[in-house]
């Protein structure tokens, strides 16, 4: 059995996945996400966290871990290994036009060397050979993203401000617009990979651009005809509609979409009304859909969203899981 916490981390997000042997904790959320939500769960882990992974420098997705690392001796300890595109070693760079959590990003590089948790691996995918790893001999991750050339994005000039950043207890993200648009350097620099454990495979998509991981699923071999089969996925960016499009779901088959957020950030919207319609589209009339959510409010206001914008949710299911747990 596979067990995955989808923690309450405001509109960020923080996944744990727990089996009888293994233990990956992806993302932290905001500082306060850690404190109410994540800390309590490792409290009660006594064979310690096989992987932390931070798919990228937003403080929505980092600042659980910078509060973990920071503040909590006990459970930093328990890591074993950390996924972290170090900001200082891919050399990224600020300036006006680019919006990154800079400031979070080197807080936590320096946190991670004072710890002894940060080796000198970048986490890339390629198209000739795309990585593997294997956790404690029962789970695999093959990445998706990012390709160096999405990290090389955040190069640019020397930023204005080096000094490390505290995090905040929330920040808005901005109002999405069009379908795949999504072209912010931090999202295309996302760890995002499938996840397989007996023979079953998931999806987890951090914030990635869509173009990347259509990319990578065709370097794969998978297309319209050969479509990847997954239990369920953990749609980028919190469902924007920045970060889906047809393209991806003509070569995925599967009736679970996780949408992590609260939808109370009235600066974005989160999840997008347009990506119901876009799903139910694709799936097939054969197939009832499930879209899980890990807060029961933003449920219910997208179905009334969906009921005042005449969307057919005939084969849909709303859910909130309990205890924002999946068993598998």
């Amino acid at each position: 059995m596979i067990k995955f916490n989808f923690f309450k981390a405001l509109a960020g997000d923080s996944i744990l996945i727990s089996t009888d042997n293994t233990n990956i904790l992806i993302d932290g959320g905001f500082g306060i996400t850690y404190e109410e939500q994540i800390k309590p769960k490792l409290n009660r882990i006594k064979n310690g966290l096989d992987l932390v992974v931070l798919t990228h420098i937003d403080e929505d997705h980092i600042c659980g871990l910078i509060e973990m690392i920071k503040n909590d001796r006990k459970n930093t300890a328990k890591i074993k290994k950390l996924w972290f595109n170090s900001i200082k070693s891919i050399k990224v760079r600020k300036n006006k036009n680019i919006s990154v959590s800079y400031g979070q990003g080197i807080t936590f590089d320096d946190l991670v060397k004072e710890h002894n948790l940060l080796n000198n691996e970048v986490f890339l995918t390629n198209k000739e050979n795309p990585k593997k790893y294997i956790i404690n001999n029962e789970i695999e991750l093959k990445l998706l993203s990012p390709y160096e050339s999405d990290l090389r994005i955040l190069e640019e000039k020397e930023p204005k401000n080096q000094n490390p950043t505290e995090c905040g207890k929330y920040k808005a993200s901005q109002v999405s617009s069009k379908f795949g648009n999504d072209k912010r350097p931090p999202n295309k620099s996302s760890i995002a990979f499938i996840l397989k454990y007996n023979k079953r495979e998931f999806l987890f998509l951090a914030d990635a651009n869509i173009d990347i991981i259509n990319r990578s699923l065709k370097n794969l071999g998978y297309s319209e005809d050969n479509k990847l089969k997954i239990e369920f996925v953990k749609l980028s960016h919190h469902g924007s509609l920045e970060n889906i499009n047809k393209d991806f779901l003509k070569i995925i088959n599967t009736n679970k979409f996780i949408i992590l957020t609260d939808g109370k950030n009235k600066r974005n919207a989160h999840p997008s009304k347009e990506i119901f319609p876009l799903i139910i589209e694709h799936q097939g009339k054969d197939k009832d859909i499930e879209f899980i959510f890990n807060y029961e409010g933003i449920k219910n206001r997208k179905l009334q969203e969906a009921k005042e914008n005449n969307i057919d949710l005939s084969r849909c299911a709303f859910k909130v899981l309990a205890y924002n747990t999946l068993e598998i």
